[in-house]
């Protein structure tokens, strides 16, 4: 048994209490390395028992620095002579060994025999013995330099702190290759306790850095790239098996997170070269999927943390950091974009927060007004930032989502606080116009606060135009009391300059004056501004008690009262206000030339149609109620369309009845229903064209809502086709709308198909062209970055077919025109893609080779020849020379013999000679013949 592995079991283990991650790397184990050698190279195979913890282990959340590579091993048997050997003393000393050896038997043999045949025989007995001693103190020097390795890196307190000297230092000392089975062994098993002592430990997360150390640290190791893999794949296979093992459900969260924490880690170190060097889906059952949200999720939170240190002073810097961030952490740009607009909303929206806490303080004063003033101030100050940094020349090298901040979306709730946001907005004007004239910056910003805030447009101005009145009275009541207006030559002009110093409109100007100094019966507009507000005060209970009613019918109820009072109360109480008869014939409304141009497009309307009835329905209704008074400034325009809608929706469906055992009874109600909707529409103040767009716009729901479960897949048959036009006239609709709706139906199921089938990689290029050629536009159906993706997908599959072959042409102008995306940036992808694929076709080269994959090597090779010929290499490296030599033997005897210029162009990318490759030629058997009786190699 080899004396090294009994002392690496036998190691002392020390008593501190371990991450459970780190239980194997924390207790020594032996290694056991199977060799399979060639003239030219070795391969290892690196197996790592496996360590159960025991149920007293404790784990902790962290592992200190010394805990890293455990404690020093002992040296054992000739290991401690071998050790303070150098390479020339061990050779002397085994020479003298020998030597000796062969002397005192050749002596001894001699004086008790006298026989010189029997001294040589001596002789050859003790040279046996001595040549024995010496094979044992020499087959002991890897294992006294892997040893001599560990003590090394445990005796420091920064692992990190090693470097590729360190390394060659102790390899030279004791005169033993790197790639020595047993020193190789020892550095793998370095670089994986290392690499788990940088992965965070359970419940804590990845803090950005993780990647650069371990990438540092593997250069400084020299481990190329398919050993360190393995070890990441062992750390993989070990946090699998804790989480079989583990029984409880928080263990198993917390090993799937540290699970996904390494996958990504090691997609970062191992960049394009991961999908190859890491076979998670083969060996784990990992699927892509799994990877990529693995990818994903990390990267989302790494960005996350990194946005937190930036505020509201944001600069040119900052932004560059966080997009060489994004780019590091492998983020795309539409995540990221996501992630920095909600954190500049985050950042308003403390701002936001603080101002109302202040407004709707129970202390507030005027000074509490100029802090929510100041508040908004800040969140106006960090929108222009952000506008301004997004027109910087640099843009391109900023992070993405910079532009305007709203507060609609995301996860805040203020869509649903929109009352508390106008008033806001209500209190940053009437600080505008505290001093009785705003200035033209407080316009702008009044319009990007109102952005801000997510206002419409009519709700901003009524708050404008409200508090700019207010404003604008005050001015005029000062005016007329200290005599200024009086004493004006014109007094016209001096009151036209007070409405351009306030922004005022002056037809409302002029209505004010109207109801200041207005027209000569100032009683019956007295009269009727008392008899609106209590009659809108009544409708306003009747609104509020249809909204609390707990069904339609119920809510139909309370409104049908409210049409009734306004007919036999409100309109009894107009007429006397105006000294008319209220048995006076109605007059024709107002409407009738807007209405009859309506009927002309949407008179198949059922509905409409029956809230405009004939002479003797309405006759037999009695006179209709009075339209003056209206609850259109009192009800959001939302809440009036809702309560027409549901009553609209009781005409329609009925009034539904309740009955024991769960049933319920409809009854259909006449067409006089929809005379007392009519009436609905004037008390709600609404126009002939809302009323019918409401009508409209019930009438698309419905026929929307059963023409998607008759084209539930997207196609449009004959049969289909006549279900549709007997839907279209039970609805209604008119044959243009009915056509629009479907096609929207066609189109939106067709788009989401194909760009499920651009995110699945189910669409290629050619049937890119096929739907082009159909007529289908892609341009509307397939978002710009889905189809540089695909077009990223394309271009790595031509790199990856394995042919050798690369049309320019086809690449750099068909396909993007094909795909419509701007061709620049599409030769930037194929640079870029070409430039990484490179180097990694030659490295899958490589491990094809080591595998005696002849096909695969070929076709690796020619993925080599197109990066080349979309971007023209230097000469390549690589360690092993002799493998460089195999490739191009295998490439230029391959079946189908390849074009000369791409042997030549091989030979020049691989840095062999002439004389060399001409060799290669020549030679009659291959590089696998001569492999032939070693056996299967293992990678």
């Amino acid at each position: 048994m080899n004396p090294s592995l009994i002392t690496a079991v036998n190691a002392p283990i020390s008593p501190s209490p371990r991450s459970p991650l780190l239980c194997h790397f924390l207790t020594p184990s032996p290694l056991r390395l199977s060799q399979s050698q060639s003239p030219s190279r070795r391969r290892y195979r690196v197996s790592f028992p496996r360590c159960a913890a025991t149920s007293s282990e404790q784990p902790l959340v962290s592992t200190k620095k010394s805990d890293v590579h455990g404690n020093k091993k002992e040296l054992t048997g000739l290991q401690p002579i071998v050790e303070k050997m150098t390479p020339p003393v061990r050779l002397a000393t085994s020479a003298v060994v020998l030597a000796a050896t062969l002397a005192s038997g050749y002596g001894l043999g001699l004086r008790l025999a006298g026989s010189r045949n029997i001294a040589l025989g001596a002789a050859a007995v003790a040279g046996a013995a001595g040549g024995a001693v010496v094979y044992a103190m020499n087959s002991a020097v890897p294992e006294v330099a892997a040893i001599g390795l560990h003590n090394y890196v445990a005796e420091i307190e920064d692992p990190a702190s090693v470097t590729k000297d360190d390394i060659e230092k102790i390899a030279s000392r004791y005169g033993v290759n790197k790639g020595d089975e047993a020193f190789q062994a020892e550095i793998c098993d370095i670089y994986c306790r290392y690499v788990t002592s940088v992965l965070p430990a359970e419940g804590q997360s990845l803090k950005g850095d993780e990647v650069e150390k371990i990438v540092k640290f593997k250069s400084a190791l020299g481990i190329d790239d398919p050993d360190a893999a393995s070890m990441h794949m062992e750390i993989g296979r070990r946090i699998f098996r804790q989480r079989l093992e583990t029984g409880e459900r928080e263990g198993d969260a917390e090993q799937r997170r540290a699970f996904m924490r390494l996958v990504y880690v090691s997609a970062l170190v191992f960049g394009d070269a991961a999908s190859f060097l890491l076979p998670w889906k083969r060996v784990l059952k990992v699927t892509d999927a799994q990877v990529e949200i693995a990818i994903r999720e990390n990267a989302k939170q790494l960005y996350a943390e990194k946005l937190k240190l930036v505020g509201r002073d944001i600069n040119v810097e900052n932004l560059v950091d966080l997009r060489k961030a994004q780019l590091s952490f492998k983020l795309s740009d539409e995540l990221a974009e996501d992630l920095f607009r909600e954190h500049t909303r985050t950042v308003a929206i403390e701002n936001i927060s603080s101002a109302l806490s202040v407004l709707k303080s129970r202390t507030r004063a005027v000074k509490s007004m100029s802090l929510v003033v100041e508040e908004l101030e800040k969140v106006l100050e960090f929108n222009n930032l952000l506008v301004s940094l997004k027109s910087h020349s640099e843009a391109d090298q900023f992070a993405r989502g910079l532009g305007p901040i709203s507060l609609i979306g995301g996860d805040s709730d203020f869509e649903r606080r929109m009352d508390d946001l106008k008033l806001l907005y209500r209190a940053y004007v009437a600080d505008a116009l505290s001093t009785g004239r705003i200035e033209e910056n407080k316009l702008v910003a009044m319009s990007q606060l109102r952005n801000i805030l997510g206002l419409g447009t009519r709700e901003a101005e009524a708050i404008s135009v409200d508090v700019t009145s207010k404003a604008y009275r005050k001015r005029l009541a000062n005016a007329v009391t200290s005599g200024d207006l009086e004493a004006q030559d014109s007094k016209a002009k001096y009151l036209q300059k007070l409405c351009e110093e306030l922004h005022f409109d002056a037809q409302k100007a002029s209505a004010i004056h109207e109801g200041i100094w207005g027209p000569p019966d100032l009683i019956l507009e007295t009269a009727m501004s008392i008899a609106s507000k209590a009659a809108r005060r009544v409708f306003t209970n009747y609104v509020r008690r249809a909204r609390a009613a707990e069904n339609r019918t119920e809510s139909a109820k309370e409104l049908k009262k409210m049409i009734a009072f306004n007919t036999l109360v409100v309109t009894e109480m107009v007429a006397d206000i105006k000294g008319e008869s209220s048995d006076k014939e109605p007059e024709e409304p107002v409407q009738v030339k807007e209405e009859d141009t309506e009927d002309e497009e949407w008179g198949s309307l059922e509905s409409l149609k029956k809230t405009r009835p004939d002479k003797e329905l309405a006759e037999k209704m009695g006179k209709p109620g009075q339209t003056e008074i209206t609850l259109k400034d009192d009800l959001p325009d939302r809440d009036r369309i809702d309560l027409y809608k549901t009553y609209l929706l009781y005409c329609v469906t009925g009034e539904v009845t309740r009955i024991p055992f769960g049933a319920q009874i409809t009854t259909k109600r006449d067409d006089s229903e929809y005379l007392l909707l009519n009436q609905l529409g004037g008390i709600l103040g609404l126009t002939s064209k809302e009323i019918v767009n409401i009508h409209v716009g019930l009438a698309e729901q419905a026929f929307r809502q059963q023409a998607e479960v008759i084209l539930a897949d997207g196609q449009l048959t004959k049969a289909r086709v006549e279900q549709l036009d007997e839907l279209q006239k039970q609805v209604g609709l008119p044959q243009p709308q009915a056509e629009k709706v479907i096609k929207n139906i066609t189109t939106t199921k067709m788009a989401n198909a194909i760009e499920t089938a651009v995110n699945q990689g189910r669409l290629n290029i050619k049937q890119i062209r096929e739907l082009k050629e159909a007529n289908v536009s892609l341009d509307s159906m397939i978002a710009v970055s889905l189809r540089e993706k695909l077009f990223k997908k394309t271009v790595n599959d031509i790199f990856s077919s394995g042919t050798g072959e690369f049309d320019e042409t086809e690449v750099y102008e068909t396909i993007p025109s094909d795909l419509s995306i701007d061709v620049e940036k599409a030769k930037g992808v194929v640079h870029d893609l070409a430039r990484s694929r490179l180097s990694n076709s030659l490295i899958q080269s490589v491990a094809l080779l080591r595998q005696r994959n002849r096909k695969g090597v070929v076709s690796s090779l020619n993925d080599l020849l197109a990066c080349d010929k979309a971007v023209p290499s230097e000469p390549l490296s690589w360690e092993v020379a002799e493998e460089l030599s195999d490739l191009y033997d295998i490439y230029s005897k391959s079946d189908p013999t390849p074009a000369p210029e791409k042997v030549s162009r091989l030979q020049y990318l691989l840095g062999i000679d002439d004389s060399t490759a001409t060799a290669l030629r020549e030679m009659e058997d291959g590089v696998f013949s001569s492999a032939a009786e070693e056996g299967n190699f293992v990678f």
